[in-house]
């Protein structure tokens, strides 16, 4: 190889890696992928990525560099594993309404024998507590015990208004079902409603903590403030209580969306996303819409009762997935953390219905943190200009050399 080609060959390389290193210098955060051995992939995304790119995910790429020094961008979309619900009702017949020995007796007959698990009782009424027992028979005359002493109420009053009539049964399948409720006459049983709810609770996971502060003021109201150790979107808050009574509280539910310094000290913008009830008689988590949260702030509100601790929180979210394709062999990583970044637009947006079932997930490396975006921070050609500079050199004495014996 002639001098000149090492010169040329050279001076290639040292723009191709500077214009690879530029690509993916816009970004403050990368991770290494690894394992991959095919085109179609998955990956789970990392907590700690959240709290390190914008609030709609919109600076995250997959970048590779090949052999030849070359950028490529692989195209990906987000896919999260939410919970998933589907509810279908069935047409129910109230056949007859009896009493005895103090309890009401009410039969139904449903238009098709299909699966079912849920009954909901419509009183004219408010203002009870009963205990209810559910039976299934597919002759009318021969009844199977589902359920029995489920507590079904209703509380009405001027800081209370609170109803859970929906008895929750094991999937059964009869032409019949019967209830009978221990209750006096009045309130009357005006309709019912039969259903088949299944529920995919979807794939969560728990948002790490830093601190949970727990006060009592005097108008008997209870705050907690949950710190999270990063900013991240939450969808589910889990409360827990050792307390053994029955009890129905209002709750409110706000994150902490700014804060500003005044001269009484900090103070604090919230943004309301939950309101409603916490009480003994329903275990459900709390659904809230899809927000990023990095500080909790939950009251409970005891009215005149004797207030109780809440033990335990927990704040959960869906678990992203990338689905990406990989173009071409190259090293590939996990790039974000960039303010000026759009979202991309992706063909493979539109084509999910046809990915492989077979997709592989692939492991993250560590993360590479630059505090200061490559592009921002001049790089020291020193060396390179130095090396240029001898080659030209050496160059020049070659040719000079040559010209002077063939003088």
């Amino acid at each position: 190889m002639t001098i000149s080609r090492i010169f040329l060959s050279i001076l290639s390389l040292t723009i191709g890696c500077s214009a690879c290193w530029a690509q993916l210098g816009k970004y403050e955060y990368k991770q290494e992928i690894n394992e991959i051995t095919s085109e179609w992939h998955t990956l789970e995304l990392p907590l700690g990525v959240y709290s390190s790119c914008k609030s709609n995910l919109s600076d995250i790429r997959i970048m590779g560099i090949t052999s030849s020094n070359d950028t490529i961008e692989a195209p990906y979309f987000l896919k999260m594993d939410v919970a998933q619900t589907s509810t279908t009702e069935k047409s129910l017949t109230i056949l007859n309404q009896s009493r005895k020995d103090n309890k009401e007796y009410v039969t139904y007959k449903v238009d098709e024998v299909v699966p079912l698990n849920s009954l909901t009782l419509n009183y004219q009424g408010n203002n009870f507590d009963w205990k209810a027992t559910l039976e299934g028979s597919n002759d009318n005359k021969t009844w199977f015990t589902i359920i029995e002493d489920y507590r079904i109420l209703s509380i009405y009053s001027y800081n209370a208004n609170y109803t859970y009539t929906t008895i929750t049964f094991p999937k059964s399948e009869y032409s019949y079902y019967r209830t009978s409720v221990a209750k006096p006459a009045d309130p009357a049983l005006s309709s019912a409603t039969i259903k088949m709810t299944n529920h995919d609770a979807g794939q969560l996971q728990v948002r790490k903590q830093s601190a949970i502060r727990s006060s009592t003021t005097k108008d008997n109201k209870t705050t907690l403030i949950i710190e999270l150790e990063d900013k991240a979107p939450i969808s589910q808050l889990r409360l827990n209580t050792k307390n053994q009574t029955d009890f129905i509280r209002p709750i409110i539910i706000r994150v902490v969306t700014d804060s500003f310094e005044t001269q009484k000290g900090w103070k604090y913008a919230h943004d309301e996303i939950y309101r409603g009830t916490y009480s003994s008689f329903e275990s459900s988590p709390i659904e809230v819409d899809r927000i990023w949260a990095k500080t909790i702030e939950i009251t409970v509100d005891h009215q005149d009762n004797i207030p109780f601790d809440i033990d335990e929180v927990s704040a959960l979210g869906y678990r992203q997935r990338l689905v990406f394709r990989v173009p071409k062999k190259a090293n590939y990583a996990l790039v974000y953390g960039q303010e000026q970044a759009r979202r991309p637009n992706y063909d493979i947006t539109l084509f999910k219905d046809k990915l492989p079932n077979d997709l592989k997930f692939v492991s993250l490396g560590e993360i590479e943190h630059k505090s200061t975006p490559i592009q921002e921070k001049p790089r020291d050609y020193t060396m390179w200009l130095y090396v240029v500079m001898g080659i030209i050199i050496l160059l020049i004495g070659t040719y000079t050399i040559k010209m002077m014996k063939e003088a």
